[in-house]
């Protein structure tokens, strides 16, 4: 009878100690912090070919435009409703010379074609443009002249795009 109370103290030890063994859990814990960035970006592709006016009318002042629209930006805003597009001109182009713009857009609304000519101040050329993205969006430069332009030797100007509410 003694051995057999020993065996049963032994159980009930044996008995608390495992299920104390696996009620204890190995677990750890972290903490994630999440964040979204301010996303407001403009890509352009390569520069435009040469605007070169080779033509005119007899009996017009006027010369023949050349345009190009070989190439496209892109665009990816994370803020707001109201993002527009401006564009200004480096310098001023050639007296009696004129530089338009056009910018397509899906996600806002194109103003068609800006006079870029002046370099006083950027000019809006897309308005209204949505969260989210805009991919390879067509850029259009028309050049024109009026003979009173003369000889305009090559010139380069350097337009920027800026993204902004």
């Amino acid at each position: 009878m003694k051995r057999f109370a020993i065996l049963l103290a032994v159980l009930a030890v044996g008995a608390f100690f495992a299920q104390d063994a696996t009620a204890q859990t190995d677990a750890a814990t972290q903490t994630v912090t999440l964040s979204v960035a301010q996303i407001v970006d403009i890509d352009i592709t390569a520069n435009p070919g040469p605007l070169n006016i080779t033509a005119g009318t007899f009996g017009s002042d006027d010369l023949t435009p050349v345009s190009d629209n070989s190439t496209s930006y892109s665009l990816l805003q994370n803020v707001a409703n109201d993002f527009k597009i401006t564009a200004q001109i480096g310098a001023d182009v050639p007296a009696n010379t004129t530089l338009v713009l056009n910018l397509q857009s899906g996600k806002g609304t194109s103003a068609g074609d800006v006079d870029i000519s002046s370099a006083a101040a950027a000019v809006g050329c897309v308005s209204g443009i949505n969260f989210g993205a805009d991919n390879n969006q067509t850029i259009t430069y028309t050049y024109s002249a009026t003979a009173d332009a003369g000889v305009v030797a090559p010139t380069a100007r350097v337009v920027t795009f800026t993204l902004t509410q």
